[in-house]
């Protein structure tokens, strides 16, 4: 008897022991799926980016890309610098050096990554372009490993590679943005609160309170995901959620994690909100038209459709599927909210839970087919998403625009290479002020010493917006004179053949114009749009440390 039960112990361990690897493996299969996903959708966003011209485009495609650039070289400049001192302390004096770069207006935990990636990989527009590449590539494999669940596995594959495929998000892939990275982090916070819905696990909670803070941490954006819970409980009528503390526990992971920052930079994170955009019902249409006309031919009718099955099936959904359902809507109402204008960027979040919604209506109607014994239903799944993302990426490839040719690189290479010009303080050009300064800072090892000055800043001032001017001076003589009190070796004007110029840019012109004894050309750059020219100051000055009337210029920002 002793003998058998041993036998029936060693058997139990046995198959305890065959349970835990069979999970091991199970769990490594998932793993390497998942990796083997992003690894192909990495090559296709990569192979986007090149066939865009992203690798050789200048910052500026939109006025804050140079400022997340920057943000990050900062961040890696900060951290290759030993943090000598105080990370304030290090920011305003970088701001002298390098002013055009936005930490404490927007939050840090992206700079905080990229300027990682730039210490490990370099700061190149390319290596930077891997890391959006890799971003994006993450967000494709968490759609496909979602999708899953709803669909095939080819079905899921081609969810995943068709939100790379979706304009808006090439767009913001060939530019140095934030926007795929609120999207993964969002995306994954409304898993982890799915996830929480449907076991009560307070591992979940903890998950979607620290990925919803992350989103916080990358952008305002992300305070849409507070809303989620709150909707969830109202909409589903599951009034006993507000007795679980663990459903009161995200709210206060994400005051952990974002409240010392907003209390540290809120009186910038304010700076550049547009107040009359606060609220008004008039975005509605502008995000309606946005959504349909940029998401190419039937995409956004689909998308939409996939909505509204999910609205007609509300009872049925799973609490996963009501969040994914819930997701887009919270961040519309947010954004209709938020003191900004209507831009496409900010629908970008709103794609993958779409997408999801996609599948999830393709896989119920492949399963009813196939309970009706329709023809070939159990194949739909497949076949239709298959076709329709072929012929979506073929479209895709043929109508995105390439990005036009650098004609900010030769004029840096140019003074860089030059022995006599490259320790120059410079005053870039007013209309190419952020591309211009990452051009050099990209470029220059002494970008911390050098002065790279703004005329927005030191001629005139205006909001974060690069509006509302108030000139600092009336005649080019008087700002003439300013130059010969606060020297500054070369002055780049932009010509342009189209297009308004900054009053600035305009004084600039006049001043090398009018006092030519003064400004000597040493260099044209001719392009299509006009082109640039380089001027250098009659008295070479070579100086490192600005005067007092321009850091009170520069910083005046910062001096709240």
């Amino acid at each position: 008897m002793k003998l058998m039960y041993g036998k029936i112990a060693d058997c139990e361990d046995d198959l305890r022991v065959g349970s835990k690897r069979s999970w091991l493996v199970r769990q490594q299969r998932v793993v390497l799926i998942f990796l083997a996903m992003a690894l192909v959708a990495l090559l296709l966003v990569r192979s986007l980016q090149i066939y865009a011209r992203a690798d050789q485009a200048s910052f500026g495609a939109y006025p804050d890309e140079p400022a997340h650039y920057l943000s990050g070289l900062m961040v890696r400049d900060y951290v290759a610098d030993g943090f000598r001192e105080s990370p304030v302390r290090f920011a305003i004096n970088y701001y002298l050096h390098v002013p055009y770069f936005g930490v404490g207006h927007w939050p840090p935990l992206f700079y905080v990554l990229e300027g990682v990636w730039m210490t490990l990989f370099g700061q190149s527009r390319v290596a930077v372009l891997w890391l959006i590449a890799s971003i994006t590539a993450l967000l494709s494999a968490t759609i496909f490993f979602a999708a899953r669940r709803f669909v095939s596995t080819p079905a899921a594959a081609c969810a995943g590679l068709l939100f790379c495929l979706l304009p808006q998000v090439e767009w913001t892939n060939n530019l140095v943005m934030t926007d795929t990275s609120i999207a993964l982090l969002g995306l994954w916070a409304t898993l982890a609160l799915g996830r929480y819905l449907d076991t009560n696990r307070t591992l979940f909670a903890l998950g979607f309170g620290i990925l919803a803070g992350m989103t916080i941490l990358t952008k305002y954006t992300g305070l849409y995901l507070m809303l989620l819970p709150l909707a969830f409980v109202v909409l589903r009528r599951r009034w006993e959620m507000w007795r679980r503390w663990s459903f009161w526990l995200p709210l206060g992971v994400i005051g952990v994690i974002w409240l010392p920052w907003l209390a540290l930079t809120h009186r910038f994170a304010s700076t550049g909100l547009q107040l009359e955009d606060f609220a008004r019902i008039s975005k509605v249409p502008v995000y309606l038209k946005i959504f349909f006309l940029q998401n190419g031919p039937g995409l956004g009718v689909l998308l939409a459709l996939a909505w509204v099955f999910a609205l007609v099936k509300w009872k049925s959904l799973n609490d996963l599927e009501a969040v994914l359902f819930l997701q887009p809507s919270a961040l519309v109402l947010w954004m209709l909210v938020a003191p900004v204008p209507a831009e496409g960027r900010y629908l970008i979040p709103t794609l993958p839970s779409l997408i999801l919604l996609m599948c999830l209506a393709i896989g119920r109607v492949s399963d009813w087919g196939g309970t009706h014994q329709v023809a070939f239903a159990r194949h739909w799944g497949t076949a239709i998403p298959v076709v329709f993302t072929l012929l979506y990426g073929g479209w895709a490839l043929l109508s995105f625009p390439r990005a036009q040719r650098n004609e900010l690189q030769p004029v840096a290479d140019f003074i860089l290479q030059s022995k006599e010009l490259r320790n120059a303080s410079i005053l870039v050009p007013a209309n190419a002020e952020g591309g211009m300064i990452a051009e050099f800072a990209m470029r220059d090892p002494a970008r911390a010493e050098r002065i790279l000055a703004r005329p927005n800043k030191v001629l005139s001032k205006s909001d974060w917006n690069a509006l509302k001017y108030q000139s600092y001076y009336a005649t080019p003589a008087e700002a003439e004179q300013y130059f010969e009190q606060n020297p500054i070796d070369l002055v780049i004007v932009r010509k342009l053949l189209q297009g308004s110029v900054l009053p600035p840019e305009k004084l600039v012109a006049d001043v090398v114009k009018q006092f030519p004894e003064r400004w000597k050309a040493v260099a044209e750059f001719p392009s299509e749009t006009g082109g640039y020219s380089v001027f250098q100051f009659a008295k070479p000055a070579l100086w490192n440390q600005p005067t007092r009337t321009f850091v009170e210029r520069v910083t005046a920002p910062l001096a709240h």
